[in-house]
């Protein structure tokens, strides 16, 4: 498949995409055959759609809550009856594993124990999704290229949209992760 040229170096070790993009299902096939952990993120995923990307090889979606379809994003583009969606399928779904943004900024206390109780050490993990605002002062910064890259703002604790409307990335190190997560989960 035209994907497999990205994967055969062997460079490419993870994969992520939206479970609802066309070719979703192929390019996961194709990142699966190279030995890539597949995974879903920045998606407006339906259950149904996530079942098909399950079977295609795809095993973890990347920062739970964060950039990801729930019931009512579903409403807006599947109409009624509401949709379940990728939130619903990660906790139904044994063999999905996922990840948290521990920073004190993200999620809520509530939803570190929520996420910890319902997948469990072995399918739930800590991730910084940090820019390279990380441990900057504040200040606006960009995402991918640093000539041609998106802005976003970092207040020096978290990132966000430019209108400071939505989060943009987290900011901190995984030290910082394991320090929030600890006293929230009070898990080992």
């Amino acid at each position: 498949h035209e994907y497999g040229r990205y994967f055969a170096t062997g460079l490419v070790r993870i994969a992520t995409c939206a479970a609802e993009l066309p070719g979703a299902v192929e390019f996961y096939r194709c990142a699966r055959k190279h030995g890539c952990l597949v995974t879903c993120g920045h998606s407006n995923s339906t259950y149904a759609e996530m079942q098909s990307a399950f079977r295609a090889g795809m095993r973890h979606v990347d920062h739970f809550w964060c950039a990801m379809s729930s019931v009512t994003s579903l409403r807006a583009r599947c109409g009624t009856p509401m949709q379940a969606s990728m939130e619903q399928f990660v906790l139904m779904e044994p063999d999905m594993s996922t990840e948290v943004i521990a920073d004190g900024h993200h999620l809520s206390d509530d939803l570190l124990r929520f996420a910890y109780r319902f997948k469990g050490p072995d399918r739930l993990c800590l991730v910084t999704d940090s820019s390279r605002a990380m441990d900057q002062p504040a200040g606006k910064y960009r995402f991918g290229s640093n000539q041609n890259g998106p802005y976003f703002y970092s207040d020096g604790r978290v990132g966000w949209t430019l209108n400071r409307q939505g989060l943009a990335s987290s900011v901190a190190g995984l030290d910082h992760m394991v320090r929030t997560m600890y006293p929230a989960t009070k898990v080992p």
